[in-house]
């Protein structure tokens, strides 16, 4: 039993594929907006725990006079970062698990 948990775990670099293509997707949500000012936010990204703080500005642009858009990154928090890491790993091994099932049960 305890085997068969260890191979589901073991690594693979197409769970590896999944695992990056998960954790950056998770950087796209924005779990929290707070306002700092009239035309900055601070955003906080990641699921299921927020790692990453950005600072958002939307505001006129100096040279130009047109309007900008500005995002900056403020702060990785690496525990958080690292819990999502393994949290997603295993949603990616069972991600390639359930497909590699699916291709055997295609061939018979």
């Amino acid at each position: 039993m305890f085997m068969k948990a260890l191979s589901f775990l073991r690594f693979d670099y197409s769970k590896l594929l999944v695992l990056v293509a998960l954790v950056l997707m998770t950087m796209l949500v924005v779990v929290s907006r707070e306002a700092t000012s009239k035309v900055s936010w601070e955003q906080m990204r990641g699921i299921p725990f927020p790692f990453l703080v950005i600072t958002e500005y939307r505001g006129p642009c100096q040279p130009l006079n047109t309007f900008c858009i500005d995002l900056f990154f403020q702060r990785i928090y690496p525990i958080e970062l690292l819990k999502d890491i393994l949290i997603w790993y295993v949603v990616s091994c069972a991600m390639v698990l359930g497909y590699e099932v699916l291709k055997k049960q295609r061939r018979r």
